[in-house]
């Protein structure tokens, strides 16, 4: 009976690290708070940026004066990895802007080509978007993505005050787990700001476990130790 036992928690035990092993996480995470180290904020003067808190929460806030397709460059191109993969990015962002072509471009260059997210909803709730980085807006342009950004236009469009905020960017291989994500699993999973003397540092990877696969993983334990209690109570008797 032990032996029964035994082998019916080291399968349940299986299953469980392996639906927590599956579980869908970026391959690289930029946090508000980075994305304010990363960015040459005096690259454009007509922009104004800030780290701001909300909820123990940290996010950037961009904030726009009177101009016309605002951006920031980065210090140094930000490098997400293979050229052929992590080609997703899910942007979380809250905006009240009014102006209906409101959208977050991705430069790879300073200039062209660059990439274009789906259109921004701009209510003043916290949203998420995925935009495909391989994909130009220009029609006959083939694919662009090779891993790096050096220009970030993060409110596409023309409009006068403007503001923006971001929590973070993440970024994956394929176009399910950027809709899917819904951010880190708690703050003190964040990756620690780069350090100011070291600007040219890129964040690092962070894997993030799925909240759903935590659920699980509970629901998964509590039937193997009612699984041990049916079967000591049977040798009872």
């Amino acid at each position: 009976m032990k032996k029964l036992i035994a082998i019916t928690l080291a399968v349940v035990m299986m299953l469980a690290l392996c639906i927590v092993s599956n579980a869908a996480d970026p391959a690289l995470i930029v946090t508000g708070e980075q994305l304010y180290e990363l960015l040459d904020t005096a690259s454009n003067s007509t922009v104004a940026t800030e780290v701001r808190e909300e909820g123990g929460v940290k996010y950037i806030n961009f904030t726009v004066a009177d101009n016309n397709d605002p951006w920031l460059t980065f210090k140094t191109p930000l490098e997400i990895g293979s050229a052929d993969k992590f080609k997703y990015v899910a942007v979380k962002y809250r905006s009240s802007n009014t102006n209906s072509t409101t959208t977050i471009d991705f430069y790879l260059e300073i200039a062209e080509p660059h990439a274009v997210s789906p259109q921004l909803t701009t209510d003043g709730e916290w949203h998420t978007v995925v935009a495909d980085l391989s994909k130009s807006n220009i029609e006959n342009m083939a694919s662009i993505w090779s891993g790096k950004v050096s220009r970030f236009d993060f409110m596409a469009g023309d409009g006068t005050n403007w503001a923006i905020d971001i929590e973070f960017l993440a970024f994956f291989d394929n176009e399910a787990d950027a809709n899917a994500y819904t951010g880190p699993a708690a703050p003190d999973t964040q990756p620690e700001t780069q350090p100011e003397t070291q600007p040219e540092t890129q964040p690092e990877t962070t894997p993030q476990t799925g909240d759903s696969a935590l659920v699980m993983f509970a629901v998964l334990a509590v039937l193997a130790m009612g699984v041990a209690v049916v079967f000591a109570k049977k040798r009872s008797f």
